[in-house]
């Protein structure tokens, strides 16, 4: 069993050592986990740079990462090895102009302003409970505005295009 270990911590050296967290395309990163395969065929990955414990005991295999363990009989693992993956590291790029099809809802002044939406589409106006107390359509542009300047205070629910939109009306 010690010999295992000790193997086990020669084959991860080099990776803990090398570019756990390398360079990728932009806006990736190469990261390098080990995978726990199950006989079920479920899968466990643990990244290297977290510094996964793995140990045996009593004839389990044991794997500590970030206060985590996973505890396995070995007749339930199937393998374990590493791979590495790229991750992304954040947004690239925001669109900013509405994709085709896309609804693009203003809500100011007391007024709920869509574009995008298909034309003769229904805009509702629903209560916190589920009534619908407007509904107004879209013109042949795609268009449609709705007041919500004489409804009372409240929270309101504007579905439009598929979409729901949750509004506080002052």
């Amino acid at each position: 069993m010690k010999t295992f270990i000790m193997t086990l911590a020669l084959a991860v050296s080099p990776i803990i050592a090398g570019s756990a967290w390398g360079a990728g395309t932009q806006g990736t990163k190469d990261v390098q986990y080990l995978v726990v395969s199950q006989t079920d065929g479920s899968e466990s990955k643990f990244a290297i740079a977290k510094a996964p414990v793995v140990a045996f005991r009593d004839g389990n295999l044991q794997v500590s990462c970030d206060g985590d363990v996973l505890e396995l009989s070995m007749a339930g693992v199937s393998n374990y090895h590493f791979v590495t993956e790229q991750v992304p590291t954040g947004i690239e790029s925001v669109a900013t102009e509405p994709s085709v099809g896309e609804v693009r809802p203003t809500i100011a002044f007391g007024e709920a302003s869509f574009r995008g939406l298909r034309a003769g589409a229904a805009v509702t106006v629903y209560t916190i409970d589920g009534r619908a107390v407007k509904t107004v359509k879209a013109d042949a542009e795609g268009n449609a505005s709705v007041a919500l300047g004489d409804l009372e205070q409240g929270v309101y629910i504007l579905r439009a295009g598929g979409q729901s939109i949750k509004v506080y009306n002052k």
